[in-house]
């Protein structure tokens, strides 16, 4: 059975949310001209798209630091990430000697990590970078372990009666096996690197979209905050779409 074109799956699953998205839009349109809600607190649709196309190039500068903040931690979380699960998958005393402190880095609140990371690394893009990395580090780890364990007994036991060695168990099982939970662990990472990335913004910068929602909140400028909001939902959106077309065309390869 031939596979639909990429250009006709990715219609049929952006139609349904571009027209629940528009129905949002529509009800917040309505909702806010009916009550007549002040712009400096809630702002409509219309005036926020005002502000998106009137400050486009102010918004694409900073919204392109933040993304790249974001990129770079996500690149760092997902290799230091999948090593690290590779050593737990591996040796079940070191997961659990290790472990419980990866939990409890990820209990501390990521506005009480910021400001030191900014103390530590100063205010330029590396303690932006540590930071997102920082936030999609766990799910990494947690996900990368999982995969590597999900083959059942019986089939490391048919690997063994084959003469397998360890390596051979790795390479040709347990990472073909755990591919799909890094996929998922690399998406759920993508969704949380802008988080990382715009919080450590708030706690110092002078570019990047914290920094403009901040500014907007000084000046209660509520539609560019709204309109900083936006961006980085859609950047946070991008990532995650661009890892899972990854993660797709990666899968199709190996089925293949």
């Amino acid at each position: 059975m031939s596979k639909p074109p990429v250009a006709q799956v990715v219609k049929e699953k952006a139609l349904l949310p571009l027209c629940f998205a528009l129905v949002l839009l529509l009800i917040w349109q309505l909702v806010v001209s009916t009550f007549r809600v002040p712009e400096y607190l809630f702002p409509s649709p219309l005036r926020i798209g005002r502000e998106l196309i009137t400050d486009r190039a102010y918004l694409l500068i900073h919204g392109t630091v933040t993304i790249l903040e974001a990129l770079g931690g996500l690149v760092i979380a997902v290799a230091s990430g999948f090593l690290l699960g590779t050593v737990f998958a591996m040796s079940s005393s070191l997961e659990r000697m290790v472990l419980p402190y990866a939990v409890a880095t990820q209990s501390v609140p990521i506005v009480a990590t910021a400001p030191l990371l900014i103390l530590w690394l100063g205010p330029g893009i590396s303690s932006k970078i540590v930071m997102a990395a920082l936030i999609c580090f766990f799910p990494m780890v947690v996900s990368t372990s999982r995969g590597l364990r999900a083959p059942g007994r019986e089939q490391l036991a048919l690997m063994r009666v084959f003469g397998a060695t360890s390596w051979e168990v790795f390479w040709k099982l347990r990472l073909p096996t755990s591919i799909k939970y890094v996929l998922v662990g690399m998406q759920t990472s993508a969704a949380l690197a802008m988080i990382g990335a715009v919080v450590a913004e708030y706690a110092g910068a002078d570019r990047g979209l914290g920094y403009v929602i901040m500014q907007a909140t000084y000046r209660l400028d509520t539609p560019l905050l709204f309109a900083g909001i936006f961006v980085a939902a859609f950047g946070g959106l991008v990532l995650f779409l661009v890892i899972v077309f990854v993660g797709q065309t990666a899968l199709g390869h190996y089925r293949d």
